[in-house]
């Protein structure tokens, strides 16, 4: 599209973010894809340096979610100009699509978006059933530009595509409005104490703090829970080992959590931890820190309840 519209494709390659950074700047870059951790580091060297990408028209990213949080910090980097698109592989790459204007309306900061032209897309339970709007369930699509299956592996389409539906590992709900919001991965929930604890929603909680440059959400096992709930954050400033707290003695709370809101992603993040690293810019930092919870160094606070 850019090619056919008179435009001019840079490539970079291996950059990081203050050449990336420069790029924008004096190349006068208008519009970019780019995953979230990428966007992240952009605005921490941003705001470092005191400048802002006034020139971007379009910015749009996808790959992973992005908090409320870095959301509104990237529109404040960039403008009214951040949108987002939901796909994979196996789904004509883009299942829904938000613009930056919807984006910049509050009760759509959280969604992605709707469903885009050719798809079927649809709130599954369990048992097969259809839900309505407002019920959380898997997200699952059909359409002429879905696969057909995977590649010599039978198996692994029949458990993907179920009487047409492709299943997407995903978990989400529309609104009245038929914007989609997405939990989080259907594998990735945790039973903790008999409640679903979407990491997610931890991560977000995690990720407004001020301190806090990302954070990543898995669980544990646990004699008491079941499951715990245990997050790995990277801290935008380095601290000295000798001001990070010592764990803190394990305690149990009679009281049972509310599901879904604020206080009870935050009672629910049992054992926060500092990692060593930052995550790699150019993966989605969920499934990156998901996948790498065993390299954490030091665990700073613990609590339950």
């Amino acid at each position: 599209p850019v090619l056919a519209a008179g435009g001019c494709n840079i490539l970079l390659d291996g950059a990081k973010a203050p050449q990336i950074s420069a790029t924008i700047l004096n190349e006068g870059i208008t519009a970019s894809f780019m995953p979230p951790t990428l966007i992240y580091s952009l605005i921490d060297h941003a705001n470092a340096a005191g400048i802002r990408y006034t020139g971007m028209r379009h910015l749009i990213y996808g790959a992973a979610p992005m908090p409320m949080a870095r959301i509104r910090q990237a529109q404040e980097v960039f403008g009214p100009h951040i949108a987002a698109i939901y796909g994979q592989t196996e789904a004509p790459t883009m299942i829904s699509a938000i613009t930056a204007r919807e984006l910049a309306q509050d009760e759509n900061i959280e969604s992605v978006g709707r469903p885009c032209p050719f798809n079927d897309v649809q709130i599954m339970g369990p048992d097969g059933t259809i839900l309505p709007s407002g019920e959380t369930g898997e997200v699952v699509i059909r359409g002429d530009l879905v696969m057909r299956g995977y590649l010599n592996r039978p198996d692994l389409t029949e458990q993907t595509i179920v009487d047409g539906w492709l299943h997407t590992g995903d978990l989400g709900s529309f609104d009245e409005r038929g914007y989609l919001f997405l939990k989080d991965r259907l594998r990735d929930v945790i039973i903790s104490g008999g409640f679903n604890v979407y990491p997610a929603d931890v991560e977000t909680v995690l990720a407004s703090h001020p301190d806090v440059a990302e954070a990543s959400v898995i669980a544990r096992p646990d004699d008491y829970w079941g499951q715990r709930v245990e997050a790995a954050v990277v801290l935008r400033q380095a601290l000295p080992r000798e001001n990070w707290a010592r764990s803190a003695p394990p305690r149990r709370s009679t009281s049972s959590p509310r599901c879904r809101s604020a206080r009870s992603a935050r009672s629910r993040a049992t054992a926060c931890c500092a990692w060593s690293n930052s995550l790699n810019e150019g993966a989605p930092a969920r499934d990156t820190a998901r996948s790498r919870m065993d390299t954490l160094i030091y665990p700073v606070s613990t609590s339950r309840g």
